[in-house]
């Protein structure tokens, strides 16, 4: 069975083998399950190492309020998942160092190599190159403290709309362009690479645009949104390129 996290699901839910005699036993799973659903509750969406016959093994978890329900996601989603069925164990998945700080400087190699090549976010590719140039004692620092008081520590500027940390986790996002429509983002790609104004509006599931314009500081900047259909609220991003962007806010 498919959730996503919007629409409600109902379904019997299996936690712990339990004997229909055994009070007790019942008694301390229904206290289990609490204590898993919280602890998901808190944390989110993120790693967790779920016991599953006796088996330990790392899952992307989040919890469905409509339906009060553990799940974890559909390999290569971010918005669907399953029921997560038989479990005897959920801790918060303890991320080592070394692989938080790998984890970084391979998203800021990726940002510096795509903000150096569409000249887009100046400012941005500048503050990114210094945060990269970070030692990993100040770089792990970065990621877990506060960024505003780490960067001034530091004498660097913080990284843009979002945490680091967070736009780490949510990736870079691809434009949602009509498959077979191609003209609106070989224009926009034209339109960054000559430093011109350009915005399009379409509706593919939301209505999304594309913008970029020159400012008066001389920074090239672009931006994708998709909002609810007639709404005027939704996702907002900083396009990297034409192809990709990076999250700003919700509205």
């Amino acid at each position: 069975m498919q959730i996503k996290c919007e629409i409600i699901c109902i379904y019997e839910k299996k936690v712990v083998p339990l004997h229909r005699n055994s009070k007790q036993q019942l008694k301390t799973s229904t206290i289990m399950l609490n204590k898993f659903q919280e602890l998901v509750k808190e944390h989110r969406t993120n790693y967790y190492d779920v016991t599953i016959n006796g088996e330990t093994r790392v899952m992307r978890l989040f919890y469905h309020d409509d339906s009060d329900t553990i799940c974890y996601y559909k390999k290569g989603s971010r918005k669907y998942g399953y029921p997560l069925r038989d479990y005897t164990n959920i801790t918060l998945h303890q991320q080592k160092k070394t692989d938080e700080i790998k984890q970084a400087r391979r998203f800021l190699k990726k940002f510096i190599a795509i903000l150096t090549e569409s000249g887009l976010w100046k400012n941005m590719l500048d503050n990114a190159i210094a945060i990269n140039n970070l030692s990993d004692e100040d770089l792990l620092r970065y990621l877990k403290g506060d960024e505003w008081e780490v960067a001034k520590e530091l004498g660097i500027k913080r990284f843009g709309t979002d945490t680091l940390s967070c736009t780490i986790k949510k990736g870079f996002k691809k434009i949602n362009y009509h498959k077979y429509d191609t003209w609106v983002e070989e224009q926009f790609a034209k339109c960054i690479k000559e430093k011109k104004e350009f915005r399009m509006a379409w509706r593919k599931g939301y209505d999304n645009s594309v913008d970029c314009r020159l400012g008066e500081d001389g920074i090239m900047r672009a931006w994708y949104s998709e909002e609810f259909k007639g709404c005027g609220n939704g996702h907002y991003y900083l396009a990297v390129n034409s192809t990709h962007a990076i999250f700003c806010e919700n509205d």
